[in-house]
């Protein structure tokens, strides 16, 4: 045993308390020729610094804690926050592929399969599909790294295997292509996707959707049709990727009448305010039509809408009706609603007051455009002929008003100094 290990043995046994025989002796200070043999190493060489010395022996020695270093956690924790802080995620095991029945197996389909462990699976997106898989489960089944796709599910086959037998399938591709379309246009103009369950379940199909391509199918349906999962957990953000010159004119032409998040903004641009005092806020309104007036953008739309959107006009909605309760009269808002140009009837929210810091400064600008290029040539202002004139106007008055007010103040502090000077002859006086 050298000289070293033998330290490391006794410091054990002065730490742990079990072998000493003498508790007293454990803590008695050690002669002074020895001081510098400390319990945790063999002395140090004459020309060794016994600071640092000590203090590599204390860093080396396991004290049975974790070190915590912040940014080392972070590194750790990170890709975990980032995965719980998004709203749309699919797990592994929420898609669905199915091994494909021996019994169903046809010449045709045979050379879209391989054999896994004596079982027949889909080696492409017909063979998924013919084997019982949904299309989203499917083609996100096989975008997966071999090594991540989830195990195929086993259909339940009858024991007599005279019987008849078949399983339920969604592979008619004319009805895929045609429910892809309707998931893309209604994130488009609803700014999320359809669903089989929750608020948006009952919602109608559009009329476009029905007239002109004919689907008759419920929104469940075909949520149902297309993926075994919620299609909610797909972030929608994807909509903005598809190229749009590939789509039919009679598409593009119904986007432009009803892309989401421009609704409550636009009858802005068709309605002219009617409310007393509305020039107060007649920036804050030209802001606001510039939303729709600079172009149909992603970074506007709400199912891609940029950060820094919020950051700058706050929640553009709670904004806008705001100002809508501050710029119309209530008979001109109902009007609105049941001529379906508003939703729901705007209702004053306190807990929103950005467009009280909007100005001409921060019309918006279509950074993203949905539909190709748009003008750059920013006009100073959305405001019409008319409504400058009125602002103009209500600026002089309000000018005027507070000079007239300025001034009667300035009249009552004279007066009330004169009669202070007044009281004070009168004491002087007496």
């Amino acid at each position: 045993m050298t000289k070293h290990s033998r330290h490391k043995k006794a410091q054990r046994h002065q730490l742990t308390g079990p072998k000493m025989e003498n508790s007293a002796a454990a803590v008695a200070p050690p002669p002074d020729d020895d001081i510098i043999n400390i319990p945790f190493a063999p002395a140090p060489d004459k020309d060794v610094n016994v600071i640092e010395f000590a203090l590599k022996a204390i860093n080396d020695l396991d004290i049975g804690y974790v070190e915590q270093i912040p940014e080392q956690l972070a590194s750790l924790f990170e890709r975990f926050v980032t995965l719980g802080s998004k709203l749309h995620t699919v797990a592994i095991v929420d898609i669905h592929v199915y091994y494909t029945p021996a019994v169903i197996m046809t010449d045709e389909m045979r050379p879209h399969h391989f054999e896994v462990d004596d079982k027949l699976l889909g080696a492409d997106l017909k063979g998924l599909l013919f084997g019982g898989a949904k299309f989203l489960d499917a083609i996100i089944y096989l975008s997966l790294p071999i090594d991540s796709r989830p195990k195929p599910l086993t259909h339940d086959e009858p024991e007599d295997k005279s019987e008849e037998y078949s399983i339920a399938v969604w592979n008619d591709l004319k009805e895929i292509t045609r429910y892809m379309f309707f998931m893309y246009f209604y994130i488009l103009i609803r700014a999320h996707a359809p669903s089989i369950e929750g608020e948006y379940r009952t919602q109608s199909v559009p009329k476009f959707l029905t007239t002109v391509l004919g689907i008759t199918s419920t929104t469940p349906e075909i949520a149902d049709y297309l993926a075994s999962f919620s299609l909610s957990s797909i972030d929608p953000a994807w909509v903005k990727y598809i190229r749009i010159s590939g789509l039919g004119q009679e598409a593009i032409s119904r986007f432009g009448l009803g892309v989401a998040g421009y609704r409550i903004c636009s009858v802005m641009n068709y309605v002219s305010p009617d409310l007393d005092d509305w020039e107060e806020f007649a920036e804050a309104l030209s802001v606001a039509r510039s939303f729709l007036r600079a172009g149909l953008c992603w970074d506007f739309h709400p199912a891609t809408r940029s950060g820094s959107i919020l950051t700058m006009y706050g929640n553009i909605n709670k904004n806008c009706s705001n100002l809508l309760t501050l710029l119309y009269k209530e008979a001109t808002l109902t009007k609105l609603k049941d001529s379906k140009k508003l939703a729901v009837m705007p209702v004053f929210d306190h807990a929103h007051a950005n467009y009280t810091m909007w100005s001409e400064s921060m019309k918006y600008v279509a950074t993203s455009p949905i539909f190709g290029p748009v003008s750059k040539n920013i006009p100073t202002t959305y405001l019409t002929e008319g409504e400058l004139k009125r602002v103009e106007h209500f600026k002089k008055k309000r000018d005027i008003d507070r000079d007239l007010e300025k001034f009667k103040l300035d009249q009552e502090l004279e007066e009330k100094k004169a009669e202070m000077l007044l009281k004070q002859k009168g004491k002087g006086k007496a």
